[in-house]
């Protein structure tokens, strides 16, 4: 499957969301940046057993709403699993469009929400994890497509997060310097702006922000996902 930015939540992750997560789980992971879907047969029953592991390490109240999984070597040495818990009304949706004279045409759309997220090392789930309460981001995403029918995705997303960077992102700008690809973060109050190829899926991430905590370090792996 062609991972063109869903971080999401994710993103976000994205569509919405067209290559990673259902639509109404935009905010989740919203168009955002990648993380794969599960492509679990039996959803409700594994999403069921997840959210009461959740409750169980990370005392939440509401129930997962979105499993996420990134296979190793995609940001850590190791399995990732993101559980996402979605909190009140998380969707604020505004989409415009536009079409020029060359008949280029590109739509918009802004999206915002608030989670809880537990982060699994999936080789010993009942010990490295990390829980986060409360993470607020925003995201905006334009999709434009050429007369050539080419598609590409900007993104630029704000506030805090778990983010995904894949061993096909393209860093620059001093991107390279904050983080590393493969890559797994948590941004707080932070900022991250990438351009997807929609027919490849590779994104060039070229403007980021604020703080980013290694999280393949924390949960231990290291390595590929220790930054720049």
């Amino acid at each position: 499957m062609k991972t063109s930015s869903c971080l999401t939540l994710l993103s976000s992750l994205m569509i919405v969301s067209s290559t990673i997560c259902a639509a109404n789980d935009a905010v989740a992971s919203p168009q955002r940046r990648r993380l794969l879907d599960d492509n679990i047969i039996d959803k409700e029953t594994v999403l069921s057993s997840y959210s009461k592991l959740a409750t169980q390490q990370c005392n939440f109240t509401t129930p997962l709403s979105t499993l996420l999984t990134a296979k190793p070597g995609d940001s850590c040495p190791f399995r990732v699993r993101i559980g996402i818990a979605r909190l009140g009304v998380d969707i604020v949706e505004d989409i415009t469009s536009e079409e020029d004279g060359s008949n280029n045409n590109s739509t918009t759309v802004f999206l915002e929400g608030t989670r809880d997220l537990i982060v699994w090392n999936m080789d010993n789930k009942n010990e490295a994890f990390r829980c986060f309460y409360d993470m607020t981001m925003n995201t905006t995403t334009t999709t434009s497509t050429t007369s050539n029918n080419e598609e590409v995705q900007t993104v630029v997303e704000r506030g805090d997060d778990i983010m995904i960077f894949f061993p096909t992102d393209v860093l620059s700008n001093g991107v390279e310097n904050v983080v590393s690809a493969p890559g797994l973060y948590q941004m707080v109050d932070g900022m991250v702006g990438w351009s997807t190829d929609v027919a490849s899926g590779i994104s060039n991430v070229t403007k980021i922000d604020g703080e980013f905590a290694d999280l393949c370090e924390e949960l231990g792996g290291g390595g590929d996902g220790s930054g720049g």
